[in-house]
């Protein structure tokens, strides 16, 4: 048990670093365009809700497989951990982005499914 909560704290690290790092220059690229242009873009979010506030909350959501970690007594590898890496949208009443959120859980818990 010990040993999968180690490589499950490795590959979130290691997606963090990737994806994390990788989309800061990227973050508010969305901020000010419309929710038309984005669902262009990105196609339908996974989940959409209204935040009880007169905003509409977009998600999109897509699985990241990792590289595989370790193995066993026998020389096969352990089994392929998987996150999902998901992108938050926060849309006005005027169908404008005014925000936008990235993070990644691991695909266990994924909630978008």
């Amino acid at each position: 048990m010990r040993v999968e909560l180690t490589i499950l704290a490795r590959a979130m690290l290691a997606a963090f670093l990737t994806f994390g790092c990788a989309s800061t220059g990227r973050n508010r690229s969305w901020i000010g365009r419309s929710q038309a242009e984005l669902e262009k873009s990105k196609g339908q979010p996974a989940r959409t809700y209204s935040d009880g506030a007169g905003h509409t909350v977009l998600i999109y959501a897509r699985p990241v497989p990792l590289a595989p970690i370790g193995g066993n007594d026998n020389g096969s590898l352990a089994a392929t951990p998987t996150l999902t890496s998901y992108e938050e949208f926060l849309v006005d009443e005027n169908g404008i982005v005014t925000d936008r959120s990235i993070g990644v859980i691991p695909a266990q818990i994924n909630p978008f499914n």
